[in-house]
């Protein structure tokens, strides 16, 4: 199976084609489409309808944690707190890249953990994609991050990224930052809990 026409609606969805038919699924996380096409993959062997499968994918609803998409005030946010690897950080960037609004694009970045040895290396790459990228501004932390606002603040494009050691420092940077419509993506791997980090959006906003 391969799927085509792939685009995030709205800011809210995300859209592609499949033998003909226009699917639909509540996350403009583009890297989902790769799980949509597993799911429909699945029901086809089972022999259920594409027009079940379609509808089953359209009311489907993300765990907390995973790509979920809401308003906290006047700022929306997705929190892709639940983990973090190299694919799905760089798919989580290329999301936020990729959506319109009118306000500023931050991404919260913590630790990408149990990488071994190829951990320093991959967590510079992630910095070298965010350098190219047209996210404002990136807030790390955890000890493997720290070299990712290095790497981004030499990049030609005019943009802020900080390391902080610690939630309090971080979550006072947003605080001092934000601006209504802007967008912000959390995402790091399980053992940092940055679902905290929504926690303190939430609790700032009153909903």
């Amino acid at each position: 199976l391969k799927a085509y026409d792939i685009r995030i609606i709205k800011n809210r969805c995300l859209q592609f084609k499949l033998k003909g038919k226009t699917f639909l699924l509540k996350t403009p996380v583009m890297h989902n489409a790769y799980n949509a096409l597993a799911a429909v993959s699945c029901g086809r062997f089972l022999k259920v309808p594409i027009g079940e499968i379609k509808k089953a994918l359209e009311v489907f609803v993300f765990p907390n944690g995973r790509q979920t998409l809401s308003r906290k005030g006047p700022y929306r946010v997705i929190d892709d707190s639940y983990n973090s690897n190299p694919v799905s950080l760089k798919s989580a960037i290329h999301t936020l890249d990729n959506m319109k609004m009118r306000g500023r694009k931050i991404l919260v970045c913590g630790d990408m953990l149990e990488l071994g040895k190829q951990s320093e290396k991959l967590h510079k790459m992630i910095g070298r994609l965010l350098a190219k990228s047209q996210i404002d501004l990136v807030l790390t932390t955890g000890r493997k991050t720290r070299v990712i606002p290095k790497i981004v603040n030499q990049g030609t494009r005019k943009r802020r990224a900080y390391h902080c050691h610690a939630l309090p420092d971080l979550n006072k940077h947003l605080k001092d930052y934000l601006v209504p419509g802007d967008v912000i993506l959390v995402k790091g791997s399980r053992r940092l809990r940055l679902e905290r980090v929504i926690d303190f959006l939430q609790k700032q906003n009153g909903k």
